[in-house]
């Protein structure tokens, strides 16, 4: 394969050939990778939308941002969970506050807790510290201890009352944290311990 041609199996119309296709290309990484494999984020196989998107990402083709974007409203979970990946990859103060927007109406927890993962990344920011603050609201116990984590992990002093409320409130749930069920009170406490200190203690971790 040239740097100049695409791959022929990109069109083919056995899928598994497409998805070969993208991972040489993420392998060689031609100057026009991004240019084939855009297309491809439309095909009617998820697995090829998924895996373009995670190749989007590696080969880091910032002309591909909006398509990117758009795919944080893609069908499923799994492709969702991708384009925030691969928008992380690519970097950037818009990423962050297309994170933070995409947060704000996300209802899966899967992909919640990607987001959440992703924004605690970025330097502490007014918005995405709002953003947070209200998904130590959200009904699953995984995405309140991951909110609560990625505040910790941003310093957010901001969210010291949330967190307080969290620490007295959130006592009947718990989460899973290197292997060990934690209480999500517990998880409330240790955050604002690292906020108040400036130390984040090795059992404070992400929810797996």
């Amino acid at each position: 394969m040239g740097d100049q041609t695409a791959p022929p199996e990109l069109p083919s119309e056995d899928y598994r050939q497409r998805l070969q296709a993208i991972y040489r290309l993420v392998e060689r990484r031609p100057a026009y990778a991004g240019r084939w494999i855009r297309p491809l984020l439309q095909d009617r196989e998820s697995l090829v939308r998924s895996a373009a998107i995670v190749a989007l990402g590696n080969v880091q083709d910032h002309d591909s941002f909006d398509d990117l974007l758009a795919c944080l409203a893609a069908p499923t979970s799994h492709e969702r969970c991708n384009a925030v990946l691969a928008l992380m990859a690519l970097g950037g103060k818009r990423v962050q506050n297309s994170l933070a927007q995409a947060l704000t109406h996300e209802a899966n927890p899967s992909v919640c807790l990607v987001i959440i993962k992703g924004l605690s990344a970025f330097a502490a920011d007014d918005k995405v510290i709002d953003g947070l603050i209200q998904k130590l609201q959200a009904p699953d116990e995984d995405v309140r201890a991951a909110t609560a984590v990625a505040l910790a992990k941003l310093g957010a002093r901001a969210a010291l009352p949330a967190l307080q409320h969290m620490a007295q409130s959130d006592t009947n749930q718990e989460t899973t944290i290197h292997g060990l069920w934690v209480a999500n009170s517990t998880v409330a406490q240790m955050s604002i311990d690292a906020i108040l200190t400036g130390q984040q203690p090795p059992e404070l971790d992400w929810p797996s």
